[in-house]
């Protein structure tokens, strides 16, 4: 979108909305299977729509094995449903599109990809009258070196 729009944006004018449906993909499987729950109420989504997205089970009760394995059955969700049959619109549209465009316009919190410091990464974040505000949270280092590392693969990816 950025070399797209050749010079004529800038990169804080642009949002990604792919996180969106990732974080209602990990919600699904958390409401499915009770090991994840913790999801519901603790987790975070982090990262990129796809290769290197972070789904966290608990930002309080961070489990590295457990995160993994639910990073995974968000990111195949995709292919899972297209084995039935059908494509998904609909769901996507609105967890990663609707719902998340109309909380940006409400300054709510929401899931997108920002450009920061050269790479568009995805985290909950807000928008304020004064600028973006990225939700701040103590994570732990296991987690926080996962994040850094996905956004330097991501900071390879822009050069």
């Amino acid at each position: 979108m950025l070399k797209e729009s050749r010079g004529v944006l800038a990169p804080e004018q642009i949002k990604g909305y792919g996180l969106g449906v990732m974080n209602a993909r990990a919600a699904y499987y958390a409401k499915k299977y009770a090991k994840y729950s913790s999801y519901l109420t603790e987790g975070r989504a982090y990262g990129p729509h796809g290769n290197g997205l972070i789904i966290a089970n608990s930002i309080d009760n961070y489990d590295d094995e457990l995160s993994r394995e639910l990073t995974k059955l968000a990111v195949e969700a995709n292919l899972e449903v297209r084995k039935t049959g059908f494509k998904p619109y609909v769901a996507p549209a609105l967890s990663s599109g609707a719902i998340s465009i109309i909380s940006t316009l409400e300054g709510k919190w929401h899931y997108s990809s920002n450009y920061l410091g050269g790479a568009f990464i995805g985290a909950k974040n807000r928008n304020l009258d004064s600028g973006l505000e990225i939700e701040k949270v103590r994570m732990s280092d296991k987690l926080f070196e996962r994040i850094k590392e996905t956004y330097g693969d991501l900071l390879k990816l822009g050069r």
